[in-house]
């Protein structure tokens, strides 16, 4: 019995391996439900925006290529043409607000999704130097920043979906919003909050974000993940060992005495072996071992009744 126990608690112990190995999966939320999670609050500070206060463009990897170059790296869909240091020259890129293509980098603008001037009023001005730098500069998340034609990006200005909206990919236009405010803890004002419901309908507002990391106050807070559902691993039946109990014979006297047990074969220890490939050889005196396979499959040492060697089988 204590044999058995101990090889039930190795058998817990491979799961509980198992488990922890196991990967997890990103948490993700509709846009109708990001937008739930933005505070509604009027706009402020104003007056005391200043757009140098958002220091950009910077060269934050020290490669020679600052943030709007790396944008244009990224997402063009060609390889760029490169003057002296990282300037960009030519590529292919689309304006996805307009839908225009441009091949030459001076058409293009690098689009914050949420303006800058609109992050200031909507808690931005609160924050470090650091985060507003990283804010305008967040290569980390691809929604913060986009291609955009020129003259719709000075159109759009510093504005918000509850005064503008792009010629056409108005569900991607808002979705970006509310991911990124939503990134950066960042509030809605009372008319914005009103706007973004009409186009974040139907399939656009019910369509999976993946949610990103949040940057709180200046602190970052790691996107959450869920757990990937563990398979079914059923633990094996082990076999208990027969014990002979003793019997009583009659004595001269009339008593009984007790009449010696036959002697018994002790079993085999059972133990529960590491990572195992079905039917790999395993050696003879380990007819009794368990192993698991990467899928979480248990196996035996075992023969079958065509054949007698003794490999890693299906328990």
């Amino acid at each position: 019995m204590r044999r058995l126990l101990g090889t039930t608690v190795a058998v817990a112990g491979v799961l509980a391996g198992v488990l922890a190995a196991l990967p997890a999966s990103a948490a993700t939320l509709t846009a109708q439900g990001l937008l739930g999670q933005l505070t509604v609050a009027p706009e402020a500070g104003a007056a005391s925006y200043d757009r140098a206060k958002f220091r950009h463009w910077i060269d934050a990897d020290h490669d020679g290529c600052d943030t709007r170059e790396e944008v244009l790296i990224a997402r063009s869909s060609v390889r760029v043409t490169r003057g002296p240091g990282c300037a960009v020259i030519k590529g292919r890129w689309q304006s996805l607000s307009d839908g225009r293509i441009w091949t030459r980098a001076v058409d293009v603008d690098i689009d914050h999704a949420v303006p800058l001037a609109e992050a200031w009023r909507s808690g931005a001005r609160r924050w470090a130097p650091a985060v507003r730098r990283g804010f305008a500069n967040d290569l980390a998340y691809r929604q913060s920043l986009g291609v955009m034609t020129d003259n719709l990006n000075s159109s759009k200005r510093d504005r918000d979906p509850g005064t503008w909206m792009p010629p056409i990919a108005h569900c991607a236009y808002a979705t970006r919003w509310v991911a990124v405010k939503y990134r950066y803890d960042l509030t809605v004002d009372v008319r914005e909050k009103a706007a973004l419901p009409a186009v974040l309908t139907g399939s656009c507002g019910t369509k999976t974000l993946t949610l990103p990391s949040r940057i709180v106050g200046g602190a970052v807070f790691p996107a959450p993940v869920v757990p990937v559902p563990l398979p079914t691993v059923p633990l094996p039946t082990l076999p208990l060992p027969i014990v002979s109990l003793p019997t009583a014979t009659p004595t001269a006297g009339g008593s009984s005495a007790p009449t010696p047990a036959a002697p018994t074969t002790p079993a085999p220890a059972i133990t529960v072996a590491g990572s195992v490939s079905p039917g790999a050889f395993c050696a003879a005196e380990d007819h009794w071992d368990y192993g698991y396979t990467s899928a979480g499959t248990l196996m035996r040492c075992t023969t079958t009744d065509t054949d007698s060697r003794f490999r890693w089988r299906a328990a």
